[in-house]
């Protein structure tokens, strides 16, 4: 019935202007005796939208999931909730996009969530639009209102940081402070603590190789390993360039002395004769 009209026995309606019916809504209906003769009855009350009963979509976008770059490539997950369309996702700047979803109804036991996936190289900000198709290809419902089932979501490139680890040597039985930049990273492998104090005790001559890690404040993290040379005591020969540890003593060190050359005192405890 329209406003102030007296119905009949058929089916009327009330237009309500504005209003799309996509969100939970409480509306209130007064019906009275036009009469006022205590001959009104109402045996049924039905609800829609516009005629023919259509379907309508209905879409909600989530906040988006970036990915930390790896090999100079990011991605974005983008989860919706929504019914009643084909959806797809939409951003000329991206390398990649994931198919179009279908989401149906939860009343006819159709999926009503999905997730589109876009990659990006580094530097490259993403803006991604969500939209219902009016024009389905899949096996997807034809919505009513499809320009109304829209979202966006954007925002900027994640980027690499660049992590420098140190090599360093040590003679065996003795420590070194490992370095790294950027400061406030962990260290881990053998022998070595989350500082970065590498402990040579009980080792062997060689390389061994630590890793320190950096984690920003977006939650990546970055890593860049390190060799760490583990120096023997080694015989003495005065025709050759010598590494001696602090708690070796060279034997021929007084033959060398007498060329005229001065021993020179080399980093971690290391004397080194020429």
């Amino acid at each position: 019935m329209s406003c102030g009209v007296e119905s009949s026995s058929t089916w009327n309606s009330i237009p309500i202007a504005g209003v799309d019916f996509l969100e939970s809504t409480n509306f209130y209906l007064a019906i009275w005796d036009q009469g006022a003769d205590g001959e009104l009855t109402v045996n049924n009350f039905k609800a829609r939208y516009g005629c023919g009963e259509p379907d309508l979509c209905s879409l909600s976008v989530g906040d988006p999931e970036v990915s930390c770059v790896v090999d100079g490539i990011y991605s974005v997950t983008v989860p919706i909730d929504g019914v009643n369309a084909q959806y797809s996702a939409i951003d000329l700047n991206a390398l990649t996009i994931s198919e179009d979803i279908c989401l149906g109804n939860i009343g006819e036991g159709g999926a009503i969530s999905g997730s589109f996936v876009l990659t990006y190289n580094e530097g490259t900000n993403y803006n991604i639009d969500i939209v219902a198709s009016g024009e389905p290809t899949l096996e997807c419902t034809d919505p009513f209102n499809p320009t109304q089932c829209t979202g966006n979501v954007q925002g900027t490139s994640p980027v690499t940081t660049v992590v420098t680890a140190g090599d360093e040597s040590v003679c065996i039985g003795n420590t070194v402070q490992l370095s790294a930049t950027p400061s406030g990273g962990t260290w881990s492998g053998d022998n070595v603590s989350a500082s970065g104090l590498f402990d040579a005790a009980g080792l062997t001559a060689g390389p061994y190789e630590v890793t320190y890690t950096f984690t920003d404040n977006t939650g990546c993290s970055f890593n860049d390993v390190a060799t760490v040379t583990v120096v023997s005591s080694p015989d003495a020969d005065e025709l050759e360039d010598v590494t001696a540890c602090d708690n070796y003593t060279l034997p021929s060190l007084s033959a060398v002395i007498n060329t005229g050359q001065e021993p020179e005192v080399q980093g971690h405890n290391c004397l080194l004769v020429m």
